[in-house]
């Protein structure tokens, strides 16, 4: 019997179908586009040649014989960092540097073009594995892989199915659900190929322009600090571009051989609901496997190529040590017979002193004898031997002192000493730690080791803890890092309080300090230290007020918060510290704000208005004498018996401002400063005073003095124009 229902759906099926194949051979040969352009510009940069050219080599030679002259430089830098022992610019720790860069830096484009050769090579190889003689190049195969009878293998096989069993719904599902997939999955491959070709041509003009200043990174070599700006920065891309090529390579190879055998993947036996899901799951693997390595390779080879530039650094590391011991002045270098008798002497020394392959040695013998007293001494009970755990790490630090000097013989290089920060034994760890921070190499993922040290040294306030910080500071410690960002970072993160007294510290006294909660920790954890010591701190921190209290009104805001008993030293004192800025800066425009700033400076006599400390009257006078309007109220609270805790009402405040007009008129105001200018007596005095037509060329100059800067040009202008400041 004729099946009505079952031809419609094969006839919908055989549409879908249609439309499917149409839409994906259209994609396929969009991609087949791309893979052909890629394979060009992947086959340009496998040709060894293009890195030779004219303009390269030309550009580099005028790079390079510029950046000699600066070799010279290089020699007055090393001269001058001896004389005055400069650690990182002595000759000890730049000349091998110097020679080793000196030498190559003639031959860095030979070593950048051969460099260039082997990543190609590698390139070339698999590059080769990807062509099929029978079908032909990187295009020919993705074509081949994509044309219509392989990508829409599942949906003709669902069409057969449905004209067997009369299943249409299940049919167009599968057509559907295959031509869904393969939309998806071929647009995010096209534009993988779009992506890889265009950082394909991007990669040669990047190594043209990485070969052309290869000189500067070599120069850049021997002075310590450029070398992380230009000598490992130079290496990583150079190295992250010359690899990426390879590497993805690697990974399309992978992704070749899954979409040229896609035909091949075994679909299911049966004919069901079920079978068309896994139909459709195998275009989905297909394809998501195909994405995984185009896209993921893609990924993984920037990652990859990026690590190769890891090594460089420790390979020439490996060669500055060669340099170093053949230099003159090595320090185990002997050139003569009793030179090398005294080198084996050195040695043996050694031995018995930190032992051989971890036994033995008297430093050893000593510590545990040192440690052993300090935990006896920190157990509670008659058998306490007073001082000991102080004496135990009064010997750790004669052994890191030791291990210290032996190391500044060595001359070691930072990577050498980076070694030694992992692998050695703890005293040689330490010295290590302090050699880097006495140079100023420490950075910012040093702070691990820096709280370890600081943590295995019991603290800052040991004999050990002590020499740390004495390295620490010696090399400027709160130099570590460069940002802002960084530095309140490791302030935040800085265990022991005695190393973040001197990082804090540090960043206040470069003016660093950028938030107030920064301030107010790093006056608490000096407010248990001599007075001296306090005030020098509070005198650093008052210079980074105006970081983070930027305009007047966030500085008034901190000096009149009122002083309650449960309030922290450290608060009262960041509250006293913004009042003396604003004094300083004559902001100081109203008794509320002198009553808050005398109140946190000492107290203030609620009767006269008198400071009732030295501090407080030093203030009190400063504001008296910097600033008209004091001067002016307090003899109009004199006057009238206004007591100084009471502020004054508005006519009271307009009485202030016409005595002030008086004055001006009179002659007995003169000279004002900008911020005077901005009070509101006196800045409506000078609007009622040109507003009747009083304002003469010799009351203005009276008013801005002689040497009137533009500010308070602008300010006594902006007076004059108005409108009155309502009190």
């Amino acid at each position: 019997m004729l099946n009505i229902g079952s031809i419609a759906s094969g006839a919908i099926a055989k549409v879908v179908g249609y439309i499917n194949t149409l839409l994906l051979s259209f994609l396929g040969e969009v991609i087949s586009y791309f893979a052909q352009l890629l394979e060009e510009f992947i086959t340009l940069q496998t040709d060894g040649a293009i890195y030779n050219v004219a303009v390269v080599d030309g550009s580099w030679t005028i790079i390079r014989n510029f950046v000699n002259l600066f070799f010279i430089l290089a020699l007055i830098v090393m001269a001058f960092g001896t004389i005055f022992n400069i650690q990182k610019y002595t000759w000890k720790n730049m000349l091998a540097p110097f020679l080793i860069a000196a030498l190559l830096i003639n031959f860095s484009l030979t070593i950048g073009q051969y460099i260039i050769t082997v990543a190609n090579g590698l390139a070339t190889v698999f590059l080769r594995e990807m062509q099929d003689p029978l079908v032909g190049g990187i295009a020919a195969n993705f074509q081949d892989g994509f044309s219509s009878t392989k990508i829409i293998t599942s949906g003709t096989t669902s069409i057969s199915a449905l004209q067997a069993m009369g299943d249409a719904g299940a049919g167009i599902g599968s057509v559907v659900l295959t031509l869904i997939f393969s939309v998806i999955f071929l647009m995010a491959i096209a534009l993988a190929f779009i992506a890889t070709a265009i950082f394909s041509i991007v990669r040669l003009f990047m190594l043209w322009f990485l070969l052309i200043i290869s000189p500067i990174a070599w120069f850049g070599y021997t002075m310590p600090n450029l070398r992380s700006g230009t000598w490992s920065a130079w290496w990583k891309q150079f190295l992250c571009w010359c690899f990426f090529l390879p590497y993805f390579l690697f990974f399309m190879m992978f992704a070749v051989i899954f979409i040229k055998n896609k035909s091949l993947i075994p679909l299911p036996s049966t004919l069901g609901r079920i079978s068309v899901a896994g139909m459709a799951g195998n275009d989905f693997v297909f394809y998501l496997l195909g994405l995984i390595f185009l896209f993921g390779g893609m990924i993984m080879a920037r990652k990859l190529a990026c690590a190769s530039g890891t090594g460089v650094k420790a390979v020439f590391g490996k060669i500055e040590t060669g340099v170093r011991k053949y230099a003159p002045g090595a320090a185990y270098v002997r050139a003569t017979y009793t030179g090398a008798k005294e080198g084996l002497k050195e040695r043996g020394g050694e031995i018995a002193e930190r032992g051989l392959f971890g036994i033995g040695g008297a430093q050893r013998e000593r510590l545990r004898v040192a440690e052993t007293k300090g935990f006896v001494a920190g157990i509670p009970g008659p058998g306490r031997v007073p001082g000991a755990k102080e004496e135990a790490y009064r010997a750790q630090a004669a052994e890191v002192d030791k291990e210290t000097k032996r190391l500044q013989v060595l001359n070691l290089t930072l990577d050498q000493l980076n070694e030694r920060l992992v692998k050695g034994g703890a005293p040689e760890r330490l010295a290590a730690l302090k050699i880097k921070a006495e140079n100023g190499w420490l950075d910012p993922t040093d702070l691990n080791k820096v709280n370890d040290a600081m943590r295995n040294a019991g603290g800052g306030r040991t004999a050990l803890g002590s020499s740390i910080i004495s390295s620490l500071k010696k090399g400027k410690f709160n130099e570590i890092a460069q940002t802002t960002a960084q530095k309140e970072f490791i302030f935040d993160n800085l265990e022991d309080a005695e190393v973040k007294k001197v990082f804090g510290l540090g960043m206040a006294e470069g003016r660093e300090v950028m938030n107030e909660t920064i301030a107010e920790r790093l006056l608490e954890l000096y407010s248990g230290d001599a007075k001296e010591v306090q005030d020098k701190v509070a005198a650093a921190v008052e210079k980074n007020i105006e970081n983070f209290a930027r305009d007047k009104t966030a500085r008034e805001t901190i000096a009149t918060r009122a002083v309650t008993p449960t309030m922290s030293r450290a608060e009262r004192k960041l509250i006293e510290l913004a009042g003396k800025t604003m004094v300083d800066k004559k902001e100081v425009d109203s008794w509320k704000i002198r009553r808050s700033i005398l109140q946190s400076a000492g107290g203030m006599d609620p009767t006269t208005g008198d400071a009732l400390s030295a501090e407080g009257r030093t203030l009190a006078k400063e504001i008296k004498d910097n600033n008209t309007l004091f001067k002016e109220e307090g003899d109009y609270r004199a006057g009238h018996g206004i007591l100084p805790t009471v502020d004054l009402m508005p006519n009271q405040r307009t009485d202030v401002q016409h005595q002030i007009e008086t004055n001006v008129a009179n002659g007995l105001i003169q000279n004002l400063s900008t911020e005077e200018l901005k009070t509101p007596e006196i800045y409506n005095a000078i609007f009622s005073i040109n507003a009747a037509g009083n304002m003469t060329a010799r009351l203005r100059q009276q008013m801005l003095g002689k040497k009137a800067d533009r500010k308070r040009r602008e300010a006594f202008d902006k007076a004059l124009a108005g409108p009155p400041i309502p009190y």
